[in-house]
């Protein structure tokens, strides 16, 4: 008997190589291994190719999804993502498998069988992260895996979508399979594909999910036996782990290179219960410390608030994935090819108890919430690692806290029931960097080719009408240079016979992005509900105040007839009806700035003020641009004069830390708020 096995989610590191995998390593010269290591990565990206063209999902089709070639330990040596995360976790599964179902009478591995797994306990992510994996063979004997894994929209959880906002516990959260044999003979079982069908609430894309992740990776074990045939077995088997061992000694060598020291950065969410529970807002913190000396880092999280009573809750073993491991494939090595080597020289040290590292029934289909906060700590601790080194132009500000996950569904346009997703996650603004702005609708950081797909799209496959979508105004982090703008849209309710919806929302009360070195953080996450709208009346007669941006749908309210009911609040809106003419808008965060905005070109400020990336409010009153506003001319002396005199007055209002901290400890959430948090102020 298998069952929970917690030694396999110690093992996020790299197997020992075999004497064989060494043998085999020394037969490749340098110039095999480099058009190797470039093939690897090509038939990575192949399968997530065809991943993305078969998916039935809505976050498969916009490249919610991850590739992976694996060595036979299971150890991950060529990724392509989508999500960084999705091509890096499959490692504890498939260690899993092989300890437990390799030599169990009764499962076996074998060619042409493929296994699947959701499972966080068993080395998963989240219920919604499907992944499947095949072991290729060649001669009878296990040479390597294949690995595809996508986002599924739902998961037959207590609420549609799979990330339940309501889930208290791990039994609220639908389908969770332990490593599990899904296919024999290279044909998917049919009972298995019905029992998952029977968990969910739209068969048809759990059903298309599998074939499709399949395909992928029988892709990934056509190409991998086609080099064989070429080259020979210990050609590949040596190359997959020299990937390994080559990524670790480079990226080891890079990180000695750079100072020593402990780097520390707090973030906090305010946790919101859904309205039907209460609608209480709790005030949570993930505590952050790089600890990095030599070549080694450790990432300790003492004093991060204790585990949730609801979705929140992250296992230690996913920290690597969507943490160091994100941080290590796109900023310290973003030249390396991306592998589990990369980690080696990463710990992560969390106490238990802690919503980092929370009990075997903690609830944790919202976990990416949490998961993308502690990047957040991550980033600015890397800045400071970063500023004298000889990588210095891989500073970043601070990616936006890109959590609104949006699930709608109902009964379609042609009578079928369905779950929808909006992809609009994937076109935040990126940060803003030493040098230059962030990229505008840049994408979300932890998948930098998913797409937020067309909104013709999205209306055909996902039933979902858009009152309006573009880039924000003033929803980024304000510096010397901004940090990229966000994604603002607004879904409309239009000739659907019943539609529900639900958004897992987060930093409605805080930075949605802190900037870096003086830059500004991104604004609060906030949402728009309007009931009772005669908005598609509108629309079809061509009306010029239909509003075509989230400011113009708060200003326009008289223009709105009908019910027309605002609640203006939360990103996170709870599962509930959308009727024919509702609209519920808000964005995705901006990037974190960069610097003084004191010292950002007049010039720049005024094209972004033209292009309406910027306010003419915070054209005067944040960068303290004097301009005529109906000839867009600049008066430089009088900008010079007002920014000398912002200058002197924030040296009015500067405090000696002395002062700072005796005012500062007299203030206090109230206790309700620090229900959830641990002892304040340490959260100890």
């Amino acid at each position: 008997m298998g069952g929970r096995d917690f030694d396999i989610l110690e093992r996020i590191k790299t197997e020992p190589a075999t004497g064989d995998e060494q043998r085999c390593m020394e037969l490749l010269n340098p110039a095999d291994f480099e058009i190797f290591s470039h093939q690897m990565q090509m038939i990575a990206l192949e399968a997530n190719e065809v991943l993305i063209k078969t998916a039935g999902t809505p976050a498969g089709l916009a490249g919610d999804i991850g590739s992976c070639v694996y060595s036979a330990q299971g150890d991950p040596a060529a990724a392509a993502v989508g999500i960084w995360a999705h091509a890096f976790a499959g490692q504890l599964p498939i260690k899993y498998i092989l300890k437990h179902w390799k030599d169990e009478p009764s499962v076996g591995i074998r060619d042409g069988d493929a296994f699947f797994c959701n499972e966080a306990l068993y080395g998963g992510i989240h219920p919604p992260d499907c992944a499947t994996f095949l072991p290729i063979f060649h001669g009878g004997e296990l040479i390597a895996w294949a690995e595809a894994m996508a986002h599924t929209t739902d998961t037959g959880a207590v609420e549609m979508g799979g990330i339940s906002l309501s889930a208290s516990s791990r039994y609220e959260e639908g389908m969770k399979f332990p490593p599990i044999k899904i296919a024999e003979d290279f044909l998917l079982k049919e009972d298995i594909i019905t029992l998952m069908e029977n968990f969910v609430r739209d068969p048809r894309v759990i059903t298309l999910d599998n074939k499709a992740r399949m395909a992928a990776c029988m892709r990934i074990r056509q190409r991998v036996l086609e080099v064989v045939e070429k080259k020979g077995r210990d050609f590949v088997v040596g190359g997959l782990r020299k990937m390994i061992s080559e990524g670790s000694k480079v990226a080891k060598e890079r990180l000695s290179r750079m100072n020593d020291g402990i780097y520390r950065q707090p973030v906090f969410l305010n946790g919101e219960e859904v309205e039907s529970r209460g609608g209480k807002q709790a005030l949570l913190r993930i505590m952050v410390a790089i600890h990095k000396e030599g070549d080694h880092v450790t990432v300790k999280f003492d004093g991060t608030s204790p585990e949730q009573p609801y979705s929140l809750n992250a296992y230690p073993h996913i920290i690597h994935p969507y943490g160091t491991g994100y941080v290590c494939c796109s900023h310290l090595f973003p030249d390396l090819p991306p592998s589990i080597g990369l980690m080696e020289a990463f710990d992560v040290e969390i106490p238990e108890g802690c919503l980092m590292n929370p009990s075997e029934e903690a609830a944790v289909g919202a976990s990416p919430v949490s998961l993308f906060l502690t990047a957040q700590a991550i980033f600015p601790c890397l800045a400071k690692i970063l500023f004298d080194s000889e990588i210095r132009s891989n500073i970043v500000s601070t990616y936006p806290y890109m959590t609104l996950y949006v699930v709608w569904g109902g009964i379609d346009r042609r009578g079928n029931y369905f779950v929808g997703l909006g992809p609009d996650i994937n076109a935040g603004g990126f940060p803003a960097r030493w040098d230059k702005d962030g990229v505008n609708t840049g994408g979300f950081f932890v998948a930098t080719r998913s797409d937020c797909e067309d909104v013709e799209g999205i209306d055909v496959i996902s039933s979902m009408s858009y009152l309006f979508r573009r880039q924000g105004q003033d929803n980024f982090g304000h510096g010397k240079y901004r940090g990229g703008a966000g994604m603002e849209f607004g879904y409309l309710a239009h000739k659907l016979p019943m539609i529900v919806i639900m958004s897992v929302g987060g930093c409605g009360k805080f930075v949605s992005a802190p900037g870096i070195f003086g830059g500004y953080g991104a604004p609060p996450l906030i949402g728009i509900k309007v009931e009772g709208t005669n908005l598609a009346e509108m629309l079809a007669a061509g009306d010029e105040n239909v509003p075509t941006s989230f400011n113009e749908l708060l200003t326009r309210r008289d223009m709105i007839e009908g019910e027309g009911r605002y609640t203006i609040g939360s990103a996170m809106c709870e599962l509930g009806p959308l009727n024919e003419g509702d609209v519920f808008a808000t964005f995705q965060g901006g990037g974190g700035g960069y610097g003084d905005v004191l010292e950002r070109d007049p010039e720049a400020v005024l094209e972004d003020v033209k292009s309406g990336m910027v306010s003419h409010w915070a054209a005067g009153n944040v960068y303290k641009v004097a301009y005529d506003p109906t000839t867009m001319v600049i008066d430089v002396q009088k900008t010079a004069e007002v920014r000398d005199g912002e200058r002197e007055e924030r040296k009015r209002r500067g405090l000696s830390y002395e002062e700072f901290e005796e005012g500062w400890l007299e203030k206090k959430p109230p206790p309700e708020a620090l229900e959830h948090y641990g002892s304040w102020p340490d959260c100890m």
